[in-house]
């Protein structure tokens, strides 16, 4: 049973709701590092300026009719890419609470094919509806909101919290 009185989300899949984690569930996945915020976090005040070693590991599918399916925005370990900035009608900015922009990267959608190709096969036959970007951002701790824009309109935007804000005490 969960604090809500019904089954745990952790139980089997038609099980009567009110469905949410047990105490014993959040316990367990608050074990886990990369799914809480770190004490120190807690404890002192961010600082500005990037983090050595985190990136921002983003995957969006851009549609034709400039839809967008995210298809996972994770902070993870690793080493950033160097992004030039091309001219394009498309942008990815992140900015601050302050709306200060930190990050701003200039791109060109386009639906061709870009995989092997074999002389004397003509691909042009093939229909690609959807643009898939997958950028590995170097990570600063002010980072609060991403955008993605086509002629300076939004056509997509998340909120950068990677933070669990469950409720459980994180040793």
């Amino acid at each position: 049973m969960n604090d809500l009185g019904g089954r745990s989300i952790m139980s089997y899949a038609n099980a009567a709701g009110p469905r949410a984690f047990d105490n014993h569930s959040k316990e367990h996945l608050a074990s886990f590092p990369k799914l809480s915020c770190p004490v120190q976090a807690k404890a002192m005040p961010i600082t500005a300026g990037p983090v050595a070693g985190k990136i921002i590991d983003l995957n969006l599918k851009i549609f034709e009719n400039d839809s967008v399916q995210e298809q996972y925005t994770h902070l993870v370990d690793g080493e950033g890419n160097t992004y030039i900035n091309d001219t394009g009608n498309y942008n990815i900015l992140i900015k601050s609470i302050a709306n200060v922009t930190i990050f701003n990267y200039s791109f060109v959608r386009y639906f061709d094919y870009e995989g092997p190709m074999l002389r004397g096969v003509n691909y042009s036959a093939l229909n690609l509806t959807s643009f898939e970007l997958a950028l590995k951002i170097p990570y600063d701790n002010m980072m609060h909101m991403l955008y993605v824009k086509h002629e300076n309109i939004t056509i997509f935007s998340t909120l950068l919290n990677f933070c669990n804000q469950d409720g459980v005490k994180h040793i």
